[in-house]
């Protein structure tokens, strides 16, 4: 799995709202932009709308934290039980291969099914949750590519574990965001840490 690059947005979401059951695949429909550039627009902005990850054939990108809420399937209005508050989003770009964007979006798919126990009857297409073609990139010869896509999942689903909360309150786990060779770009990406609600500090060797 290509490794997630986190890099908070401060519009186009809510804070702490979040408790995700679904994980809602879409696709960007726009084939001249990528993983970035996604990240550039819907941060630079208010958008009225907003994804958790874009995935393209080089990138998995994260703009918005799990436990935020994303503004991707609203048009549902919840009539199918999936909205913007139990639900995490991914967006497939269309630059580059198609196939292997899909693959690395399935590789994203597996990680947060594992991550936060989502069961694979879970993982939805956007038209699930609004009867929107979305993706549309799949949704050819009656949905082919996503019935491939969600027999492929099925395959791993068995062995993916539900979460584990550890048992010893006092250990923490840390987790590194990156690595600089210049102090100033370390410093940026720790007010953009703290801005998006995280706790962050720089270490060096």
């Amino acid at each position: 799995m290509l490794p997630i690059q986190f890099y908070p947005i401060f519009h186009n979401h809510n804070k702490g709202t979040n408790n995700p059951k679904y994980i809602v695949v879409h696709d960007t429909g726009n084939p001249n932009a990528g993983a970035i550039n996604h990240w550039k627009y819907f941060g630079g902005g208010n958008r009225n709308a907003s994804a958790h990850y874009f995935v393209d054939n080089e990138n998995i990108i994260q703009i918005i934290k799990d436990s935020d809420s994303a503004w991707h399937c609203g048009d549902g209005k919840g009539k199918y039980g999936i909205t913007n508050n139990n639900s995490l989003s991914i967006e497939i770009c269309l630059t580059g291969s198609l196939e292997k964007s899909i693959s690395n979006a399935k590789d994203l798919v597996e990680h947060l099914m594992s991550k936060h126990g989502i069961p694979i009857e879970n993982i939805v297409r956007h038209y699930d949750a609004s009867r929107k073609t979305c993706p549309r990139s799949m949704s050819g010869n009656d949905w082919k590519r996503w019935t491939i896509f969600k027999s492929e999942l099925a395959k791993v689903s068995p062995s993916i574990p539900k979460p584990n909360k550890s048992s010893n309150p006092n250990i923490e786990f840390r987790v590194q965001v990156g690595a600089y060779s210049k102090r100033e770009n370390a410093l940026d990406m720790v007010s953009r840490l703290k801005a998006a609600g995280f706790d962050a500090i720089i270490k060096t060797n």
